[in-house]
């Protein structure tokens, strides 16, 4: 009988071991990078490093890009833009929000919004594949967005 109590506790303590081990925090997605050309130097990007984009007429920090506009410029959205989201090399102190055209919460870097490109490709428009930037200087007011507004003050 007692060794059959003390296989039974044996078995019980196995059987309710548990894992006090520390599981890490998960690690929140960044939502804007910094990329590097050799065109244009250090510019940013969302997380599938899609450029993102200045328009010159939002000079006063609203969104001037309404109607049909959107279609080729959307507004760059980022829920809940947290300090945790911009990637290296990027302050969340420069960037805020404001309420786009469309009604919902547009990113802004230094004051300016930020858009993404999806122009015309075979009769539909598509983003502008990762790692291009052809909407730089796209009408003479679109410009890659750059951490130090270089093309936006010329502008």
């Amino acid at each position: 009988m007692m060794v059959f109590l003390v296989g039974a506790s044996i078995i019980s303590m196995i059987g309710c071991k548990k894992n006090y081990a520390v599981q890490p925090a998960p690690v929140a997605q960044q939502e804007i990078l910094l990329q590097n050309s050799a065109t244009l130097g250090t510019y940013l990007t969302d997380k599938q490093n899609h450029a993102l984009y200045f328009f010159s007429n939002d000079a006063d920090g609203q969104d001037s890009c309404t109607g049909g506009c959107q279609t080729m410029w959307p507004s760059f959205i980022v829920e809940n833009l947290t300090a945790d989201k911009p990637g290296t090399g990027l302050d969340i102190s420069d960037f805020g929000s404001i309420t786009s055209s469309t009604e919902r919460r547009q990113v802004t870097y230094k004051g300016w919004p930020l858009y993404s490109y999806v122009p015309v490709q075979n009769g539909a428009n598509l983003p502008e594949a990762p790692g291009l930037t052809s909407g730089d200087g796209f009408a003479n007011v679109w410009y890659v967005a750059r951490p130090h507004l270089q093309r936006m003050a010329i502008a």
